[in-house]
């Protein structure tokens, strides 16, 4: 029982710590408001960055596990209730919604991308060297793959992938 609570709670930090800078940034460009469960493209695209960024932790995942990590990303991030979000996300899959399935493939390349780019390890020290743990540290983005020549593919990957939707 405690193994599998603490591979959800290592896959929860690291999705938080993936997750996180990349949807601050987009908080303040855009209207907060933008990024949720509603939208379907971004209730996608964020579902499978979260699924992925935890895969890549811990590796495999049970379904609870999974839902467990995803809802307490989505509460941690969003401020939404655990609950919802499972319902929320089970209902834009069941219902084959188009936009939603553009955000989960937009959100598996841009993960895959990302993570082929720097080791979530890495996203999780950086998140713990400045302050980004529980999210909302702008600060620590402009850290995010610095001097790897990176930096700038990763935003216009965002851009592309996630915020050109919004």
């Amino acid at each position: 029982m405690w193994g599998g609570y603490l591979k959800a709670r290592k896959a929860k930090a690291a999705a938080i710590a993936a997750v996180a800078p990349f949807v601050e940034r987009s908080r303040l460009a855009f209207d907060e408001a933008a990024i949720n469960l509603d939208a379907p493209y971004a209730a996608g695209f964020v579902t499978v960055f979260i699924t992925n960024a935890a895969v890549e932790r811990v590796q495999t995942l049970n379904e609870d596990m999974m839902g467990d990590v995803q809802t307490g990303v989505w509460w941690r991030l969003f401020g939404v209730d655990p609950d919802l979000a499972g319902q929320k996300i089970s209902l834009h899959s069941a219902s084959a919604h188009p936009d939603f399935a553009m955000g989960c493939v937009n959100g598996e390349t841009f993960s895959r991308f990302l993570f082929s780019v720097i080791h979530i390890r890495e996203l999780q020290t950086l998140a713990k060297q400045h302050g980004f743990e529980n999210g909302h540290n702008a600060v620590y983005f402009d850290h995010l793959c610095s001097g790897s020549g990176e930096r700038e593919r990763l935003l216009y990957e965002w851009s592309h992938k996630f915020e050109h939707f919004l």
